[in-house]
């Protein structure tokens, strides 16, 4: 079940997201994110997600999970802990459609995790909306909530 915090958030939520990738991933190589002054939002298609964010301790989403980073860090997505080779993002970048990529560090082996990736559009007078000022990261596992699903089900379709 969602949390009470993530509930109030996406019920004020007035901001759209753009989906623009779809990170693959294998258990031996991790994919790396360079700050960017976007706020990113990851949602765990499938497997299990290691996320370190700026260094720090590792954030671990499961399938239907998703996490929102503020702008600026530097991210590191794994299928596993310690995670010994990693990919810039710039270096694997396949275009696929209208802005969409795929970015592939599976390296030919088995494909493991598998997350959409989009950023936080600003509105007209430039601002994040509730989600302005965020400065700490937002992790919640939101299988139970249908509609997250389908959301992102419908921006890769698009």
């Amino acid at each position: 079940m969602a949390s009470p915090t993530l509930d109030v958030l996406f019920s004020a939520l007035s901001v759209d997201i753009e989906a623009f990738a779809i990170c693959e991933i294998s258990d031996k190589v991790a994919l790396v994110f360079p700050p960017i002054e976007c706020i990113e939002v990851h949602h765990v298609l499938e497997g299990r997600l290691h996320l370190t964010i700026d260094h720090g301790e590792p954030i671990v989403a499961g399938p239907g999970s998703m996490v929102i980073v503020p702008p600026g860090r530097h991210q590191h997505l794994a299928a596993s802990p310690g995670v010994a080779t990693s990919r810039p993002a710039s270096d694997v970048v396949i275009p696929v459609r209208d802005g969409m990529v795929v970015l592939d560090v599976t390296d030919g082996q088995p494909t493991v995790l598998r997350v959409a990736c989009g950023i936080v559009v600003v509105d007209s007078p430039g601002s994040y909306g509730p989600l302005e000022g965020l400065s700490r990261h937002i992790a919640e596992d939101l299988s139970d909530v249908p509609v997250v699903s389908a959301a992102f089900s419908t921006m890769l379709g698009e």
